[in-house]
């Protein structure tokens, strides 16, 4: 260990706080703009999804670089037995505490939102999709609407107008010209189950087997609603009963999805669903899918469905929720531990060389090529800029080796000692590098024909990605450094509350979400108020219930409550 103990890093303190609480700021607009999120507010615009996008692209792993620095500073100050008590006190019990109390709350709330009728999101996004709108005012084009993402052939295929479908389709518009999205207009007919538009799809050569943004093929979706004279239509027509969508199942394993699942995805995409009548029309997919043999070949690969049912819910079911940062952080800790233990039997104490790694611009060569290649393994599920979300109980590997490398800089960033501040000292250029340049070039990249895209802008987007954190988290080290590099008592207090705000916000997030859904006001009006006031009313209930009570010291240890002088006695 250090002779010396190592003075406080106060801006890195406020860093990570930062982070926690633009965390805050991020689920508050997920109801802004059209996202699976289970409040769609009335009032909705696309630059919403792309100030989530820029947020989203640096802001865990600005969070991850924080806590494996002051992971490895814990380990200097107290050795590993006493960091592996901390972490359990501070990590794992939090998270356990939360699994019984916050989750549930999310999931109760989320619940009520779905189901709530009067305007909710099955009706925007029909509203949105223009489901309704006469075939004749549709314009024979091969562009999306930019309003809703959907060709004219595509909004045709959902409302079952076999008149308008043919009318496009003479008038010579391309039968599988994508959505926004990169979906077709035979996977929308299959989604909602119109089976005119399909034959009329299927006659015109519309591609079959042609993916969608999650890897899903229209037999997948027609599976996943219970479609089965759709189904019919598709394999008679020669539709592959054997492909796997981005989540590996086939179209027989997607019929293992629960009601609560496919309720949550039929009210985000518009589409109505009755329990019992989507559980006897998947029966009936299930029986002509094993006709299809779709199960003899599942069975001849070694995976039953029931397997590939049992490892997807492990992946993709948010079991840990927003707290999957903690479930992560377990892991961290335990390689950092296993990553001492090895050094310390095998005497490679030394980190003389770290320095040049981590401090030197030659960092560059050797970060942004590795961040890459987990990176390029995302959004293979959804079109995403940044890493995927992982909440379930097994982590997705890509995933945790991600965030794994910037933890590992994080502690590798401690042992270098940063003393003269040599990363982010140019931070007033990296920036505006980051956010005006590597972003909108990264998005474009990534959602530049999303899965068919040419392999030489995949490689491009995944580069500009990998690129994106670390030019953000270097500029904003500078700039924390520069405004927040002394001991600021306000800051301090905020630094202590943000983990209480991010672990207690959803719930009321959502709430406050729903609560002002249908309200006729500006979004970004409604945004600030659902921030704003679930914010004040966490820090009010941090000062009087947590921060100087067991859960505080739960939280971040124990906080002497100030003594106030006492008055002066009169003379």
């Amino acid at each position: 260990m250090h002779m010396d103990t190592p003075a406080r890093r106060h801006d890195l303190d406020a860093l990570r706080a930062f982070a926690m609480l633009l965390g805050i700021v991020l689920h508050g607009a997920l109801s802004f703009f059209p996202v699976l999120w289970p409040v769609q507010d009335s009032q909705q615009n696309p630059l919403f999804g792309a100030a989530v996008a820029a947020i989203h692209g640096f802001r865990m792993p600005v969070f991850f670089v924080m806590s494996g620095f002051f992971t490895a500073m814990l380990w200097r100050r107290r050795g590993l037995r006493s960091l592996l008590g901390h972490r359990f006190r501070r990590i794992v019990l939090p998270l356990l505490l939360g699994l019984l109390t916050v989750v549930p709350a999310v999931e109760w709330v989320s619940a009520k939102a779905i189901e709530s009728a009067s305007t909710s999101a099955a009706a925007a996004v029909k509203d949105a999709g223009g489901v309704g709108v006469p075939g004749a005012a549709l314009e024979a084009t091969d562009e999306p609407d930019p309003a809703t993402g959907l060709t004219p052939l595509s909004r045709a295929a959902a409302e079952d107008g076999p008149d308008s479908v043919k009318r496009l389709l003479s008038a010579g518009v391309a039968v599988d010209a994508p959505n926004r999205d990169g979906s077709t207009p035979l996977l929308v007919a299959a989604l909602f189950g119109n089976r005119g538009a399909v034959e009329l799809l299927i006659e015109s050569g519309a591609d079959l087997d042609r993916r969608g943004p999650d890897g899903s093929t229209a037999l997948h979706t027609a599976a996943f609603f219970g479609r089965p004279q759709v189904v019919r239509l598709l394999l008679d027509a020669g539709a592959d009963a054997t492909l796997r969508n981005g989540y590996g199942q086939t179209p027989s394993e997607v019929l293992a999805a629960d009601w609560q699942t496919t309720s949550f995805f039929a009210q985000m995409v518009g589409v109505e669903l009755e329990q019992g009548t989507l559980e006897a029309s998947r029966a009936e997919v299930a029986e002509l899918l094993s006709v299809g043999g779709d199960s003899t070949a599942a069975a001849a690969e070694g995976q039953g469905s029931g397997d590939s049912a049992s490892l997807f819910r492990l992946l993709h079911e948010p079991f840990f929720h927003h707290l999957w940062f903690l479930w992560f952080l377990c892991w961290y800790v335990a390689g950092f531990a296993l990553c001492v233990w090895a050094g310390g039997r095998l005497g490679l104490g030394s980190t003389a060389g770290w320095r040049r790694i981590v401090l030197s611009p030659f960092r560059w060569l050797w970060l942004v090529p590795v961040t890459a290649l987990p990176q390029a393994l995302m959004g293979r599920l959804a079109p995403v800029f940044g890493a995927d979300t992982s909440a379930g109980l097994l982590p997705m590997p890509h995933v945790l080796v991600f965030y794994g490398l910037f933890f590992a800089f994080g502690a590798l960033y401690f042992e270098a000692g940063d003393a003269e501040g040599k990363v982010g000292r140019r931070w007033f250029l990296t920036l505006p590098l980051g956010l005006f340049v590597l972003f909108p070039i990264g998005l474009g990249l990534t959602f530049s024909g999303l899965q068919n895209a040419e392999p030489a802008v995949r490689v491009a987007a995944a580069l500009v990605q990998g690129a994106y954190p670390w030019v953000m988290l270097f500029g904003l080290m500078g700039l924390s450094r520069r405004v927040l590099g002394s001991h600021r008592p306000w800051v301090r207090y905020l630094s202590d509350a943000s983990y209480w705000l991010y672990l207690a916000h959803l719930p009321l997030i959502l709430g406050a979400q729903l609560l002002v859904r249908d309200w006729n006001l500006p979004a970004s009006v409604k945004l600030t108020l659902v921030c704003v006031g679930v914010t004040v009313i966490l820090m009010g209930i941090y000062r009087v219930a947590v921060r100087y009570t067991w859960l505080g010291r739960f939280l971040n240890g124990p906080r002497e409550r100030p003594v106030r002088p006492a008055a002066p006695r009169p003379v």
